[in-house]
């Protein structure tokens, strides 16, 4: 590198993906920085970075980010602090920091808050002035989002309102591809060395690392954090315990559900079936009836019918027997009997008006019948018929 001025070594800090490594590529130009884009950090150990600019030298140090989760935070800060002591050591001495937030973070996290209780330990009050909040992911929400968390950093007391009274700086970042803006942040920091109180503790007060300030809240913070986790466990297993028994209870609901609902089917398939065959019942006792109805109205039809054939003959015959009684009297008008004739058989003979003399017809046992007008060959129906017998009776009616 030309120019034999000093060179500003500025230290990157903050939480893994806070942009540090491309806030890094983009003022220096060096293609080679890692630049991640997940959950794990894609700085493992501390990585320099130099690069001139109006004729300043400046030394970027990469840290590996907090949160990272691969390694756990009090790993992370154990090699930062061997770092800083041993760059101590050597009369390597930092001109400023630039701590990374995003600005896209929904709220302060649990953890980011233990980070930030561990960064102002690290630092100390004194060289807090030296320190720089960078606020990154602007572009990633409204600038009306963005400014009401910056609002909240910069005035809760807990985040970065304290800092802010030991004389801090706040910058924005709020096109994380426009190096113009990146680095007028950098061109802030001055020309003033800082210790930090880490530093001192370990190197001026000999202080083991896990004895100092940053990593008793480190080990503090990890402690709270493996409560918080054994809680969050035994809650997690009591949930867990406690949806394994609502999923029994639910399936055990749900079977009887189903066996309710399977024994209502039966019910209702057997009251179905029984309806069924009521009403098959009902018809065929119906169809029944009706055949039997059917049946004595057609037997009282025909005992009817019968009745009329029956009465139409007897009235028939009674019409035959009135009219063949008709002809007798009319026959009897015109003839009479006068007498015996005595000749070999006794024979009643009758009167007729006309002149010829006939067979009577009043004595009983005929033996023959002739036509009292035409003789025995008369073939007419209606005319009068005279009947003959032999009889040794005397007696003879007169008409």
């Amino acid at each position: 590198m030309s120019g034999s001025s000093p060179e500003i070594i500025i230290a990157l800090m903050g939480v893994t993906g806070a942009g540090k490594s491309s806030l890094i590529r983009l003022l220096s130009g060096d293609s080679s920085v890692k630049v991640g884009h997940m959950l794990t950090s894609e700085t493992t150990e501390i990585q320099q970075y130099r690069f001139r600019h109006h004729g300043r030298n400046y030394v970027l140090a990469d840290t590996p980010g907090f949160d990272d989760t691969l390694r756990p935070n009090d790993a992370i800060v154990s090699d930062l602090l061997s770092w800083l002591a041993s760059s101590f050591r050597s009369g390597t001495r930092l001109n400023g920091i630039l701590y990374l937030h995003r600005v896209s973070d929904i709220r302060m996290t649990g953890s980011a808050f233990e980070n930030l209780r561990m960064f102002r330990s690290l630092v100390g009050d004194d060289a807090l002035s030296n320190v720089i909040l960078v606020t990154t992911f602007w572009d990633t929400v409204s600038l009306d989002l963005g400014q009401r968390r910056e609002k909240e950093l910069l005035t809760n007391k807990n985040f970065w309102g304290k800092m802010l009274e030991k004389g801090c700086q706040v910058r924005r970042l709020q096109n994380n591809g426009n190096r113009e803006e990146a680095l007028k942040i950098i061109e802030s920091v001055g020309m003033g060395k800082m210790t930090l109180q880490a530093q001192r503790e370990i190197v001026e007060e000999g202080k083991n690392i896990k004895d100092t300030a940053a990593a008793r809240e480190t080990a503090k913070a990890s402690a709270e954090f493996e409560r918080i986790l054994a809680v969050e466990r035994e809650r997690a297993k009591l949930e867990l315990a406690q949806r394994e028994l609502r999923e029994a209870q639910r399936v055990r609901a749900e079977k009887e559900r189903i066996e309710r609902e399977a024994k209502e089917r039966r019910r209702l398939e057997e009251e179905r079936r029984r309806y069924e065959e009521e009403r098959e019942r009902k018809r065929i006792e119906e169809e029944r009836r009706r055949l039997v109805e059917e049946a004595r109205r057609r037997e009282v039809e025909l005992q009817e019918r019968m009745a009329r054939i029956q009465a139409e003959r007897e009235a028939e015959q009674r019409r035959a027997q009135q009219e063949q009684s008709r002809i007798r009297r009319e026959y009897y008008r015109n003839y009479r009997c006068i007498g015996k004739y005595i000749g070999g058989d006794i024979s009643i003979v009758s009167y007729n008006p006309h002149g010829s003399v006939n067979n009577c017809c009043h004595c009983d046992n005929d033996d023959w019948n002739q036509c009292g007008s035409c003789g025995s060959d008369c073939g007419v129906l209606e005319h009068p018929i005279m009947e003959s017998r032999r009889t040794r009776d005397d007696d003879c009616v007169i008409m």
